[in-house]
């Protein structure tokens, strides 16, 4: 098996990327109460592409680091290559949102009301500044505090699999994820409140999902998943699948303390799950088709797909028309950008590094950023 390629990677992703968008289109009038009840815990599938991130991250690290000598050509190899591929879509969200407002009075204006200030969105400090001041970044921009978390990954990443002996790599992983998962704790045992919001917005609060994507990544990339029976795996999943249910049922509230306490870690626990079954080649259907198709464009659609449901929403019409103009325009627009932007420049970042030793980077199910 070719330990550079996960096809059904897309596919997860492509979910994950519906999940969400049906989750914020979900409070739109009119919505039938049996989907608002099933999509109660849309936001977990931002833990999901977490831990696609991490997986997808470390194995293009370690890969990256047999390839690469000295400390400076790692770290140029490495962050021109992510530059490439966060930034192009970045850019034109806050170029977007700075122009719309300014040429187009159908656009509803709550979604550009922000008392962050317009330097921080530049830094990637968004979620930072939400957490430490207590204020509400501009709905606009709302899906880009995940790429706060996506960046500190980045560095944070970077350092370990440079730093740490492939041997002790999966230890640091671990230490990593508990050392998360007790800041997050902390917060939500000795705060109340609004700081709550702190727990799931500041980066080294969530890296415990990354890192378990990370250790698959590193376990899978050293033939270290074999041992795992295949038919106890499948338990779990079913089992998992189940307390999924129940949460879902329960509806519990993204910031409350026991998605805090719990529901965070069970969700990056779970899909960690499903993606060491990916690995085995099951699954197929997710490699091919409308769901590889999105997981592909999915960057472009998690940024832009809340205003685009808003900006439709004016459009007067039946809620099932409404969700599809929403969702033809959203995949549209990000097939365009895929193929007249992202695309083009991913592969340029990669020219610049490495023209002829790097594979490309959909060979391994490129990250496109969440959540």
């Amino acid at each position: 098996m070719n330990k550079n390629h996960v096809p059904a990677l897309d596919g997860l992703r492509g979910i994950a990327c519906l999940v969400i968008f049906m989750g914020h289109f979900k409070n739109r009038p009119g919505v039938p109460p049996l989907i608002i009840n099933g999509f109660s815990q849309y936001w977990s599938a931002v833990d999901l592409f977490f831990v696609i991130s991490g997986f997808v991250i470390f194995l293009s690290l370690n890969r990256l680091r047999e390839r690469t000598a000295g400390f400076k050509a790692f770290f140029k190899s490495y962050f021109v290559s992510r530059a490439f591929r966060i930034l192009p879509v970045y850019i034109l969200l806050i170029l977007s949102y700075y122009y719309i407002p300014f040429h187009n009075r159908l656009v509803n204006s709550e979604l550009f009301i922000s008392s962050i200030p317009t330097y921080v969105y530049l830094f990637f400090g968004q979620s930072w500044y939400m957490a430490f001041h207590h204020k509400q970044g501009a709905a606009y921009l709302i899906s880009s505090w995940s790429l706060c978390a996506e960046v500190f990954l980045y560095i944070l990443s970077f350092f370990i699999v440079y730093f740490v002996p492939g041997k002790r790599l999966v230890k640091a992983l671990i230490t990593v994820a508990v050392i998360s998962y007790l800041a997050r704790l902390y917060i939500a045992v000795t705060r109340d409140g609004l700081d709550l919001i702190a727990a799931n917005l500041l980066p080294f609060c969530r890296m415990d999902g990354f890192m378990l994507g990370g250790i698959v990544a590193t376990l899978y990339a050293n033939d270290g998943l074999s041992w795992i029976n295949r038919r106890v795996l499948d338990a779990a999943l079913l089992l998992f699948s189940c307390v999924f249910v129940v949460l879902t049922l329960k509806d519990h509230y993204v910031f409350g303390r026991f998605s805090i306490l719990f529901s965070y870690a069970f969700y990056s626990v779970f899909y960690a799950a499903i993606i060491v079954k990916l690995t085995r080649g099951d699954f197929v259907i997710l490699s091919m088709g409308p769901l590889k198709c999105m997981g592909t464009i999915s960057y472009f659609v998690y940024l832009f797909h809340l205003p685009i449901i808003s900006g439709i929403s004016h459009i007067h019409c039946s809620v099932l028309l409404n969700f599809l103009l929403s969702l033809c325009a959203v995949v549209s627009l990000g097939t365009i950008s895929w193929f007249a932007m992202e695309r083009p420049l991913i592969r340029r970042g990669k020219s610049i590094v490495s023209p002829a030793r790097d594979p490309d980077p959909e060979s391994i199910g490129e990250f496109r950023p969440s959540t």
